[in-house]
């Protein structure tokens, strides 16, 4: 008797991505960084002193930044273990320390990373989502993310 292949349920049939996934998380990310652009450089924005969590995120950034010009990869690796165990997101300090090494010190440096990381995001959580349930839901809940 021959054997018969179970049949394929919905979960398991490979989905085609979306090319269009792409542009909708550009899209998205040049809204959010226009609207980051905007609120950034409104009149009073950046004399302002920064919050408690940001400052110290800030601080933490250049720590990270001193550690690799001084001692290198083994100064950030030092920094990550140490220094980072002091804040929440050691991976956005990092960031924000390498760009500052590439850029130079600045508060408008060390907040870019925000606004650069939301591609990954919105692209992450499209394809997560559509590959977990429809494109439907991937397109609302990427937009949804964007609002946290």
């Amino acid at each position: 008797m021959p054997r018969m292949a179970p049949p394929e349920s919905a979960f398991d049939a490979p989905k085609r991505p979306d090319p269009r996934a792409w542009m909708w998380a550009l899209g998205l990310t040049l809204v959010n960084g226009t609207l980051w652009v905007y609120a950034t450089n409104r009149e009073g924005a950046w004399g302002q002193e920064p919050a408690w969590d940001q400052a110290a995120y800030l601080t933490m950034a250049l720590r990270m930044k001193r550690a690799i010009v001084e001692h290198g990869l083994g100064g950030l690796a030092e920094a990550w273990v140490y220094e980072g165990a002091r804040i929440f997101a050691p991976l956005v300090t990092t960031a924000s320390a390498l760009l500052m090494l590439v850029f130079g010190d600045s508060r408008h440096v060390a907040e870019a990373v925000l606004p650069l990381s939301t591609f990954p995001l919105v692209l992450g959580t499209f394809r997560c989502v559509e590959r977990l349930y429809d494109r439907k839901s991937a397109y609302a809940t990427s937009a949804l993310v964007l609002t946290f």
